[in-house]
């Protein structure tokens, strides 16, 4: 058993205050990484499962090297991530057809290729002072005037 972090082979030994937050995880088995061991570990993580309600820890120790504490992976039976709460669907064959709407890209549909607008095509000339002529691109109808602008509102004159 192992409370607030700390290892008690004895639980009797075990003093928790009152009116404090207590975490405590039943440490289901201890098994060291070698082949065969497949049997006693799908085994273990099944009880862990039903002991935790879907959502199991698993400690490993030693820590891995350049840390000080052992990792901790958190796993879940109920597809959903336990940090932020995100959940998913139950995965089916449509989730992975594009042609489906559940299983179509949300950018393109399931197309392959989006439609997007193209600015530098749209804007004519984008030092044009007024908003028709940059977003004009058909030709003048008279000649460019001095601001080269080929907008059909007059040029802004400036007057002394």
């Amino acid at each position: 058993m192992r409370v607030d972090g700390e290892v008690h082979e004895r639980p009797e030994a075990i003093r928790l205050e009152r009116y404090e937050q207590h975490t405590i995880e039943v440490m289901v088995d201890r098994l060291v990484r070698r082949d065969g061991i497949e049997r006693r570990l799908t085994d273990s993580l099944e009880t862990a499962l039903r002991l935790a309600e879907g959502w199991p820890r698993s400690s490993w120790s030693p820590a891995p090297a350049g840390r000080r504490e052992a990792q901790i992976l958190t796993f879940s039976q109920h597809l959903a991530c336990p940090a932020c709460g995100l959940s998913f669907d139950e995965l089916a064959p449509r989730n992975f057809s594009f042609n489906s709407p559940y299983g179509a890209c949300p950018h393109c549909d399931g197309l392959g290729t989006r439609y997007e607008v193209d600015p530098e095509l749209v804007v004519a000339n984008p030092t044009c002072p007024s908003p028709r002529g940059r977003s004009d691109p058909s030709p003048p109808p008279a000649p460019s005037t001095s601001t080269g602008c080929s907008s059909r509102w007059p040029t802004p004159t400036t007057s002394t």
